[in-house]
């Protein structure tokens, strides 16, 4: 069985991007769920940016470019975030703060193209919330490595995620606002909008 439909789902920090990657699993027939894994650097990329952050991004750069080369006997796979977005919100972002070179940067741009060659998402789901609810789903969650994660630092990932998806053009896209919405009412919208397009509605 070949793969029909190869699903991004990506947004920003606090959106919900990991829970609905565990729903979708569950609902979707024949999906395979390939989640993201904690960044190896994440921790020392927050207490230091400026020594780890290229290598934090190099590190989710290759973790992300492995997940789009999977080769799995699914009719749907469901990828938490992809090597798009990491290079052009993440790795942009740090440039823009100085804590990633104009050389370090062309290397991971490299890395995107050469998968952006091979590989093609078929379709994406971006999700939205506004900083101060991601702010507080990250505050509830208690993750350690995400303790030195500033409310700024949200908001300016949020501006550069805005801009990117509304640039994106690799597939066919759709947003899910989740401000004031349970984590089972998205999965609803999202499972729908992923069996509309694998059945070509």
């Amino acid at each position: 069985m070949s793969t029909l439909l190869h699903v991004i789902v990506t947004g920003n920090i606090g959106t919900g991007k990991t829970t609905l990657v565990q729903h979708l699993a569950g609902t979707v027939p024949g999906s395979l769920a390939l989640p993201e894994r904690p960044g190896l650097y994440l921790a020392d990329l927050y207490r230091d940016p400026t020594t780890y952050a290229f290598r934090s991004q190099l590190d989710f750069t290759l973790q992300l470019l492995d997940l789009a080369l999977t080769d799995a006997s699914a009719e749907v796979i469901i990828q938490e975030r992809s090597i798009f977005d990491a290079h052009d919100v993440f790795s942009r972002t740090m440039l823009e703060a100085g804590h990633i070179t104009p050389r370090d940067f062309e290397l991971l741009e490299r890395i995107q193209r050469m998968t952006a060659a091979r590989v093609r998402p078929a379709f994406l789901i971006f999700l939205e919330a506004t900083p101060p609810v991601a702010y507080e789903r990250m505050r509830r969650r208690a993750d350690i490595d995400e303790t030195m994660m500033t409310m700024d630092y949200l908001e300016r990932l949020g501006r550069a995620y805005a801009h990117w998806y509304s640039t994106f053009s690799l597939c066919p896209k759709v947003a899910i606002a989740t401000d004031g919405k349970s984590a089972a009412e998205v999965a609803a919208v999202a499972a729908a909008a992923i069996l509309a397009r694998k059945t070509g509605g």
